[in-house]
């Protein structure tokens, strides 16, 4: 996706994941996840979306329905993960619904972080139109 990222551990399975694309890298032929092609410059960093983790992505999203878009795989590395990316990269309802991931390995990411000490307590989402959200 010609992106860099910085991570935090932020529990036992649970990460802070900032990603930016990366001007060094070639823009690839698609739109890039997390709505990072309607970046503007002049953006300021702000927290866009999250991520849930599912055993079976294919089976979660079949169940949700909705706009979760198409299941591809990934690798970083040693990584090997499922996503479901949404159409030309969008935020499913602004960033409230999380995308889906599978990771294809007994070890998250998170475990492989240097505990720092910081932890997720909690996250609030709100929409203006919450009721259309979730229904």
């Amino acid at each position: 996706m010609a992106t860099h990222n910085a991570l935090i551990r932020l529990g036992n399975s649970t990460y802070l994941e900032v990603i930016a694309p990366n001007p060094e890298a070639v823009r690839p032929d698609r739109h890039r996840w997390f709505e990072l092609d309607r970046m503007k410059h002049d953006d300021s960093p702000r927290l866009a979306t999250w991520v849930a983790r599912t055993g079976d992505v294919n089976s979660a999203v079949a169940d949700c329905g909705g706009e979760f878009g198409q299941i591809e795989p990934m690798s970083r590395g040693t990584l090997n993960w499922l996503i479901a990316i949404p159409s030309e990269g969008a935020l499913i309802a602004g960033g409230v619904i999380p995308m889906l991931i599978e990771w294809a390995a007994e070890t998250l990411p998170a475990t492989r972080l240097e505990d720092k000490g910081c932890a997720l307590k909690r996250l609030d989402l709100f929409h203006p139109e919450i009721t259309s959200v979730v229904d």
